[in-house]
């Protein structure tokens, strides 16, 4: 009698395996593998869906588009040239960041298209060497700090003031002198009445 070998393999950790054995977990090793590369395909199409989902909304809102490809150009605003002034101290500002600056014969001129915010009153600048320059501001009784752009695009624009408060008290007196001089007015007609 020969002696007759098994057939089979020893593995890493030293313990035997048959033939067959190893064939099964070689067909698992390899299906696990292209379920791996499945998942994995399926992720980066799915990143990539979403990146081109995103890339398409950032394309609507910058070019002002539906999704039926219609162009609304009414929230757009074209670049347009804005006129800088020095905040006074007690004159009402609206601000807005430049996204062009132009220098001229006349002096810097600055563009911008993004829309103005009303700020309210000027009350004061404070400067704090290099870390930059702040204005202060006070619209509805709250203050504003506006801090300065490095590059020297934040521009400030005259307004009309908007504050809800004054304009109620500014009534007020302007009513109140109204009917003051419609009562005296009156007695003076009067007076002149008796006297005839």
């Amino acid at each position: 009698m020969t002696d007759k070998k098994p057939e089979g393999q020893f593995t890493k950790d030293g313990k035997f395996s048959s033939a067959l054995f190893l064939k099964a977990t070689a067909l698992f090793d390899e299906n696990m593998k292209k379920q791996d590369k499945e998942k994995q395909e399926q992720r980066e199409e799915k990143a990539h869906d979403r990146t081109v989902a995103a890339a398409k909304d950032v394309i609507k809102h910058s070019n002002g588009s539906t999704e039926n490809g219609d162009n609304e150009n009414a929230n757009k605003i074209e670049e347009r040239e804005v006129i800088n002034t020095t905040p006074v101290k007690g004159k009402c500002y609206q601000h807005v960041l430049a996204t062009k600056q132009v220098n001229t014969n006349e002096g810097t001129k600055y563009y911008t298209n993004k829309s103005n915010e009303y700020v309210g009153k000027f009350v004061k600048g404070l400067n704090y060497g290099d870390k930059g320059y702040t204005s202060v501001f006070e619209k509805d009784g709250k203050e504003i700090n506006i801090q300065h752009d490095e590059n020297g695009n934040t521009v400030f624009i005259d307004a009309t003031c908007q504050d809800s408060q004054e304009g109620g008290k500014k009534k007020k007196r302007k009513t109140l002198k109204k009917r003051k001089t419609k009562k005296n007015k009156k007695k003076k007609s009067r007076k002149t009445k008796s006297k005839k």
